[in-house]
């Protein structure tokens, strides 16, 4: 089955268009679907923009890690901006005690970009969070068998900024040193990623979509690792 045409979903609920596009087959052989929206089509590519702007001026800003319909193709223009701006926790520039209040700022502005740009509402902006990242921090929490991977799974999300790749081959390295143990983590990565990435689509769609995933660190290293000539990876 063909995927549907824009026209046929966008005027529908948030379940019908996801329903719509997940019956179609579609998202059996794209991990990444971007809304076919020709509204978001331009807000993607002024995201990009925004983005490149944010990290000029605060170089602590990593990326913008994308989720939700807009990843999976059911995004209509009404449609949230669901989104991680990744920020580095440790720059020097910074002073520690404002870096958490600092990263909700950036966060804001980027909102209020795109607010301004396209006329959004502060609902449709207001779930862009930031997520703190340091790699000192990262190195040594990989080394904890205890450690959360429901908190690492979002360096894998769809990212805006290639950045990201700096602390992603932070988990591929510190991972492939512990061996089949680290194997074994980098599965339950993956696993806690293809639920929250496909969270609210049909049961047979998740398990389908669980296959578009990296089974190993090899496979994992060279998936991630690549960027698209748009600095999206």
């Amino acid at each position: 089955m063909e995927k549907p045409a824009y026209e046929e979903y966008a005027g529908k609920p948030k379940d019908a268009r996801r329903e719509a596009i997940s019956s179609s087959g579609a998202l059996d052989r794209k991990r990444f679907l971007l809304s076919a929206s020709p509204e978001w089509k331009e807000r993607i590519r002024k995201l990009q923009d925004i983005v490149y702007e944010l990290k000029k001026e605060h170089p602590e800003a990593i990326s913008l890690s994308l989720f939700g319909s807009l990843t999976k193709g059911y995004a209509n223009e009404k449609s949230d901006v669901d989104a991680y701006l990744n920020v580095d926790n440790s720059s020097v520039n910074i002073p520690a005690g404002k870096r958490v209040s600092n990263a909700f700022f950036l966060a804001g502005l980027i909102g209020d970009k795109l607010r301004e740009e396209f006329n959004l509402s502060e609902e449709q902006v207001g779930h862009i969070i930031p997520a703190l990242w340091s790699k000192k921090t990262l190195k040594e929490d990989l080394k904890d068998s205890t450690y959360n991977v429901n908190v690492v799974r979002k360096l894998f999300l769809l990212s805006v900024g290639a950045n990201i790749n700096e602390y992603r081959k932070i988990v591929f390295d510190e991972l492939e040193a512990k061996g089949i143990d680290g194997d074994l983590v980098w599965i339950s990565i993956m696993d806690e990623l293809a639920n929250f990435e496909n969270s609210g689509l049909p049961g047979n769609a998740q398990q389908k979509r669980r296959l578009l995933y990296p089974k190993t660190l090899a496979e994992g290293r060279k998936y991630f690792l690549q960027e698209s000539k748009e600095g999206i990876s």
